[in-house]
C-alpha cells in the first residue's frame, strides 16, 4: 500500500517536519483522519491539529485550510504548549462529535519555553470542521494519546498507559487504586475496537547503551521503540480496567518447543524466544517466582507475584519495578504467560495484569518456577508461533 500521508508542506509550516498521532473516523461514507503537525520551525505554533479525508482508506487528500489551534482562553496558545494526539468519536449521548486532545491549561501556561500544565482537553463539533473548545475533562491525567470509551456503564479515559474512570463521557473522572494498563515498559498506546473487543497497542521504551544497568537509571528511557503485543482491554468485576494478550497471539503459540524433564520438573530450557506458559498453585501467603533467562552464573530476570500484598514485580540484576493493587486470588492456580522476543519481555498474570520491560544483557538459559511456600506446578512449557506456509 502507498504511504497514506507525508510531511510535504513548507519547511516552516505545520506539515513541514513531523506528523504525530491522531485517529480515523467514518461519517457518511467518508473517512476523516485528524493528526498532529509538529514542527519547531513553525513560527506560528509548535503543534497544530490537521485533517485529511479519504473514500477508501488508501488515498488521502489533505484539507489545506484546516489548522485547528487552541483558543487562548481555555487552552494556552503560545508557541511552546501541548496540542496534539487528537481522539475523535461520535458521542451518542450528546449527538455530536467529541475531540479529546492533550493541551495546556491557559491559566498555567508555564514559561515561554515550557509546555505548562498538561490537561486532557475537549472540543465539540456538529460537522467535523468547526470545533468549539470546552473545559478540560475533570479528573483527566493530562498524559499523551488520550482515549475515551465505555465498557458497560463505565467510561474510561486513558492517557499514556494509565487511566481514570467515571460514570459519563464528561466525567467526573477519578483515579482508582489500580489505574495502570501496563508498567513500566509501555507508553502512548492506541486502542482499536472491532465491535466486541477493545485492542490496545503501545510502544516499548528503548534504552541508552542497550544495557540493563543503563535503563535502570531514572529518566534515561528513549521516546519510541518496538510495538508491544496487542492486548485486549476489559473491565474487571469491580470496574478496574484489565488487559490480556489477544487470543490470536496465544493461539498462534501452539508449537511446544521445550518442557521440563521428569527429573527436574521446575526447570524449563529456553532454546529460543516464545511464550513461557506456567500454571501453579501456591499458599495464599506465599510468593510465586518465575525466573527467566537464568545463566550459568546465576544472573537472571524475575517475575515475582505476591498475592497477599497485591504486588507484581519484574526484576533484573540492575533494578526492579512493581505493580501494586493487583487482585490475585491465590486460592486458585495462578497463570503466567511470558512472551520473550529479543529485548522485550511481556508478562501477563492471570490474564489481567501486564508488566513489560526492555532487557539487553541476558538471553537463552533456562526458566525456573519456585515459591516461598508449598508449590504445585500444573503446567510449565515453552511454546513458539506455528510457522505459516
Amino acid at each position: 500500500l502507498p504511504t497514506a500521508l507525508v510531511s510535504d508542506g513548507p519547511p516552516d509550516g505545520p506539515d513541514g517536519l513531523h506528523m504525530f498521532t491522531g485517529c480515523v473516523v467514518e461519517h457518511a461514507g467518508t473517512f476523516h483522519i485528524f493528526y498532529t503537525g509538529h514542527n519547531p520551525n513553525n513560527p506560528q505554533a509548535l503543534e497544530v491539529i490537521r485533517h485529511a479525508i479519504s473514500k477508501d482508506l488508501i488515498h488521502w487528500t489533505k484539507d489545506p485550510d484546516f489548522e485547528l489551534r487552541p483558543d487562548g482562553v481555555i487552552y494556552a496558545n503560545k508557541h511552546w504548549r501541548n496540542w496534539r494526539d487528537p481522539y475523535v468519536f461520535w458521542n451518542d449521548q450528546e449527538k455530536r462529535w467529541w475531540m479529546v486532545v492533550i493541551a495546556t491549561d491557559a491559566s498555567q501556561p508555564g514559561a515561554p519555553n515550557e509546555f505548562g500544565k498538561a490537561v486532557q482537553g475537549l472540543l465539540i463539533s456538529d460537522d467535523l470542521r468547526t470545533w468549539k473548545p470546552m473545559p478540560p475533562l475533570p479528573g483527566g491525567l493530562g498524559e499523551e494519546c488520550p482515549d475515551l470509551f465505555p465498557i458497560g456503564g463505565t467510561w474510561y479515559l486513558i492517557g499514556g498507559s494509565r487511566y481514570v474512570s467515571g460514570p459519563a463521557p464528561g466525567g467526573p473522572f477519578t483515579l482508582p487504586a489500580h489505574h495502570v494498563i501496563d508498567f513500566p515498559g509501555i507508553y502512548a498506546g492506541k486502542r482499536m475496537f472491532d465491535g466486541k473487543r477493545h485492542v490496545w497497542v503501545g510502544w516499548a521504551w528503548d534504552g541508552p547503551a542497550h544495557t540493563d544497568e543503563a535503563v535502570a537509571r531514572p529518566g534515561v528511557l528513549s521516546w519510541g521503540g518496538f510495538m508491544c503485543l496487542p492486548r485486549e482491554l476489559y473491565a474487571g468485576s469491580n470496574g478496574e480496567l484489565l488487559c490480556r494478550p489477544v487470543q490470536e497471539i496465544v493461539q498462534a503459540h501452539r508449537t511446544v518447543i521445550a518442557q521440563p524433564s521428569a527429573a527436574d520438573p521446575r526447570t524449563l530450557p529456553l532454546p529460543q524466544d516464545g511464550m513461557i506458559e506456567c500454571r501453579a498453585t501456591i499458599s495464599p501467603d506465599a510468593d510465586l517466582t518465575l525466573t527467566i533467562r537464568e545463566q550459568p552464573d546465576g544472573k537472571a530476570y524475575y517475575l515475582i507475584v505476591r498475592p497477599a500484598e497485591g504486588r507484581i514485580t519484574f526484576a533484573t540484576p540492575a533494578s526492579e519495578w512493581h505493580r501494586d493493587h493487583c487482585r490475585i486470588d491465590a486460592s486458585r492456580p495462578i497463570q503466567l504467560r511470558v512472551f520473550t522476543d529479543g529485548t522485550i519481555i511481556e508478562c501477563f498474570v492471570n490474564d489481567a495484569y501486564a508488566i513489560t520491560r526492555r532487557v539487553y544483557d541476558l538471553d537463552g538459559g533456562v526458566a525456573r518456577v519456585s515459591s516461598s511456600g508449598p508449590l504445585t506446578v500444573h503446567a510449565f512449557e515453552l511454546k513458539a508461533m506455528k510457522a505459516t506456509q
